[in-house]
């Protein structure tokens, strides 16, 4: 939406378990993704409490404060060992788990990056860490929404 900054993958912290990708169709031609458990990203983010303000007035009903989107792709392959889960916590609260993955063969081509991995709003107007842990699935970060 027009109030969201839009914040590229390639931007969060990352340990060497990850990949960075500058090519397909992903948002602006970049992601990181890995396949590796245990693999750790790291984004730092501070909300506009101007957005949060504009968000409160319009959509009263709606939680007022910062809020984070993580979008990208979680799958398995089919018939593989590649089962789990990802995990997505805000300034070390425990863990959000996402367990929903696609399944593809492995010589799917077609999957775009595009899913909504993890949300949360109502978050306070100050610097936030958001850590996602690679739980063992096949996982692709394209862009944060803040």
């Amino acid at each position: 939406d027009s109030f969201s900054t839009c914040i590229l993958a390639r931007s969060a912290q990352h340990d060497t378990k990850w990949t960075v990708i500058t090519t397909g169709e992903q948002q602006r031609n970049t992601f990181i993704t890995s396949s590796d458990n245990g693999a750790k990203a790291t984004l730092v983010f501070k909300g506009a409490l101007f957005n949060a303000m504009r968000l409160s007035i319009f959509f009263t009903k709606y939680h007022a404060g910062v809020s984070v989107e993580v979008w990208g792709l979680q799958f398995e392959i089919q018939g593989g060992a590649r089962k789990g889960n990802s995990t997505y916590a805000i300034d070390g609260a425990k863990p959000s788990m996402n367990a929903n993955s696609r399944t593809a063969n492995k010589n799917n081509s077609s999957l775009t990056v595009d899913d909504i991995l993890f949300s949360t709003v109502g978050l306070d107007n100050c610097t936030h860490t958001l850590t996602i842990m690679n739980g063992g699935v096949s996982l692709s970060i394209d862009f944060f929404k803040v």
